[in-house]
C-alpha cells in the first residue's frame, strides 16, 4: 500500500533486533502486498546464520503477524524459545470465553488495577498439538453517551500469547513480551531518525542496498553511543544525540596551525566530551594496544 500515491507499487521492510543490546541483525525488503510472515522462517535462519559462531538464538518475541503453526513448529524442533501474541481469532475468543465460564479452573490473576493474567494448554483446531496460552484481561472504565468514564463500571479488553516458556509464571511471560514496547521504539527510531520507510530508489535492488547502508549507519550510532558516551546517554535515541552532541553550533577560531573550534558554554556538552576523551583513552588501551 502506497498511501501517498495510491495503486503505485510499494515495499515494506522486516528487522530482526537483538534485545538488551539494540543491534539490528539482519532486514528484508519484501513487496507491499505481503504478510508480515512471509518467508519469515529463511528469515528466522538467515538471523541465526547472522549470530557470531560462540551465539545461539535462546529466544523470539514476536506480534501477532507471526502467530502461525509452522513458526511454532520450527521453534519447538530446534529449542527455540518463543512469546508471540496471538490472533484474536474465532479459536482464540472461545478459549477466553471458556476461561470465563471456568473461573474456578481458572482463576485470573490480578497483576494491577488494569491487568490480570491466566493460563490454559489448549491445541486450536488446525493444530496438530496443545499450547500453552497466556491470557491478559485488561481492565478499562465504561463511559457515558456524554463520554465520561464511569470508574465504578468496567469493561475488558484481551489479549492472548503462545509461548512454549515452561519456566515462566504466566505474569513473567506478559512481562517478557511487554520488553517488544522497547523494540518498536527502535523501530519507530529507525524511521524517524534514519528514514528506514522512505524507499527513494529507482528500483528495489538499488532501495534494498540502501536500507543495509541505513542498518550500517543505526549500528555505528548504537555502538558508538553505547561504548563511548555516558551511559545516562545510551537510552538517547539518534534525534536527541543529534541535538545534543552532533549539531551543535560553533566558530572556527586561530589561524595556521592553531585552528580550533569554539563553542558557546554548554555544561551537558562539555561533560559528554570530557567523558568521551577518557572513554576512547581506555578504548584504546583494551583493543589498540593489546
Amino acid at each position: 500500500y502506497n498511501p501517498r500515491y495510491k495503486g503505485r507499487p510499494s515495499f515494506k521492510e522486516k528487522v530482526g533486533i537483538i534485545s538488551k543490546t539494540d543491534e539490528l541483525l539482519n532486514l528484508t525488503l519484501e513487496e507491499g502486498t505481503h504478510h508480515s510472515n512471509h518467508e519469515f522462517l529463511s528469515f528466522l535462519e538467515s538471523c541465526i546464520e547472522t549470530l557470531p559462531k560462540t551465539w545461539y538464538l535462546k529466544r523470539i518475541r514476536a506480534d501477532r503477524g507471526f502467530f502461525d503453526q509452522k513458526n511454532f513448529s520450527y521453534c519447538e524442533d530446534n529449542g527455540i524459545e518463543y512469546v508471540i501474541k496471538a490472533k484474536m481469532q474465532n479459536g482464540v475468543k472461545k478459549i477466553i470465553d471458556y476461561v470465563n465460564e471456568n473461573p474456578d479452573q481458572y482463576p485470573w490473576v490480578k497483576i494491577d488495577n488494569t491487568f490480570s493474567v491466566t493460563e490454559i494448554r489448549v491445541p486450536l483446531k488446525s493444530w496438530d498439538r496443545e499450547r500453552r496460552f497466556v491470557l491478559i484481561k485488561k481492565s478499562l472504565p465504561k463511559s457515558n453517551k456524554n463520554g465520561q468514564l464511569l470508574f465504578e463500571e468496567f469493561t475488558y479488553e484481551y489479549q492472548a500469547i503462545v509461548t512454549n516458556v515452561e519456566y515462566l509464571t504466566a505474569e513473567e511471560v506478559f512481562n517478557d513480551y511487554n520488553q517488544r514496547c522497547n523494540i518498536e521504539n527502535k523501530i519507530d527510531e529507525l524511521k524517524e531518525g534514519f528514514a528506514f520507510d522512505q524507499n527513494t530508489q529507482i528500483n528495489r535492488k538499488c532501495n534494498e542496498l540502501y536500507l543495509l547502508i541505513k542498518m550500517i549507519a543505526f549500528n555505528l550510532n548504537n555502538w558508538f553511543k553505547r561504548t563511548f558516551l555516558p551511559e545516562s546517554m545510551h537510552h538517547h535515541e539518534i534525534k536527541t544525540i543529534r541535538r545534543i552532541f552532533y549539531k551543535i553550533a560553533g566558530n572556527i577560531c586561530g589561524s595556521g596551525w592553531y585552528k580550533h573550534i569554539r563553542f558557546a558554554p554548554n555544561k551537558l556538552l562539555k561533560k559528554t566530551i570530557t567523558h568521551l576523551r577518557k572513554a576512547l583513552t581506555d578504548f584504546r588501551k583494551k583493543v589498540v594496544l593489546n
